[in-house]
């Protein structure tokens, strides 16, 4: 059976991969409790005893406020873990699937952006997923950068489940206030982890947007978070964009043009997987 080593295996996606793939494939699930990704050798000497067929990629600094005053953290662990899982990738002859942002993408348009677009980062913990892409593309000859909008789905317990704590806001309070500024993807990472099965069943190489299909503002995510979940909650557009440490971008919207174009893309609409997630997970 062949083998594959995942980072981040407790997060939302990481887990799902896990779950998904674990018929098909050897899983060694690393957290960081089994491995700081910021050491070197310890890495290598992790990864050369596994001898993994692909290494997924998931773990990171992903804290965006606090990378804006701790960027040396968040480099240490998105820039030098992710030059360390390359380098070892290399060493084992594995394939590196590196999960990234839209984000990276900026602030520069208005329409989604495809791969062929620019990255002009704005924010930190963005432009150290860029310098993580730089260092996959540069040293793994073997490689997936998957470029994803904003993940839900997972386990409830998951303290960055945005859909669960969207539904508890909402359900003790009359009214609640989201961002009608800010543009993205809502995308499930059931669908994520489906896409990168069909990415590692073609064998194919290169970076790629993996994103929900359609666009909406953030309050328009809540508001269908709300609805869906059966709530009499009032959603309310926010007069002002809400004030954050990090100058995140008002786009983060994506299209997955290489996956359409090659015929591969299996990702569905945001609002058909979203209810999908909610009966399965929420309204038990």
């Amino acid at each position: 059976m062949r083998k594959i080593a995942i980072t981040g295996v407790t997060g939302m996606l990481g887990s799902t991969i896990a779950t998904l793939l674990k018929e098909k494939f050897e899983i060694f699930g690393l957290t960081r409790d089994i491995l700081a990704i910021e050491d070197y050798k310890a890495v290598y000497t992790k990864l050369s005893g596994i001898n993994p067929d692909i290494i997924i990629h998931c773990a990171a600094y992903t804290n965006v406020e606090s990378a804006e005053t701790n960027p040396r953290d968040c480099y240490r662990a998105n820039y030098l873990g992710t030059l360390n899982l390359a380098n070892a990738s290399k060493k084992t002859n594995s394939k590196l699937v590196y999960i990234s942002s839209t984000g990276c993408y900026g602030s520069y348009s208005s329409d989604a952006y495809c791969e062929y677009d620019p990255v002009k980062p704005t924010t930190v913990y963005h432009k150290s997923k860029v310098a993580g892409e730089s260092i996959v593309s540069n040293v793994c000859t073997d490689y997936l950068i998957l470029r994803t909008g904003w993940l839900f789905g997972g386990n409830i317990s998951h303290k960055k489940n945005f859909v669960y704590n969207r539904f508890l806001e909402a359900k003790g309070s009359d009214k609640i206030v989201s961002d009608p500024f800010q543009s993205g993807n809502p995308t499930s990472v059931d669908d994520v982890a489906d896409q990168i099965k069909v990415l590692l069943d073609e064998d194919v190489n290169g970076l790629f947007n993996v994103v929900s299909e359609g666009v909406c503002t953030r309050y328009e995510y809540v508001k269908a978070i709300v609805d869906l979940c059966g709530l009499q909650t009032s959603v309310e557009k926010a007069a002002t964009p809400f004030k954050r440490v990090a100058p995140v971008s008002y786009n983060e919207a994506a299209e997955n043009f290489l996956l359409k174009n090659m015929g591969l893309s299996v990702m569905k609409p945001w609002k058909e997987s979203l209810e999908r997630y909610i009966i399965n997970h929420i309204r038990q």
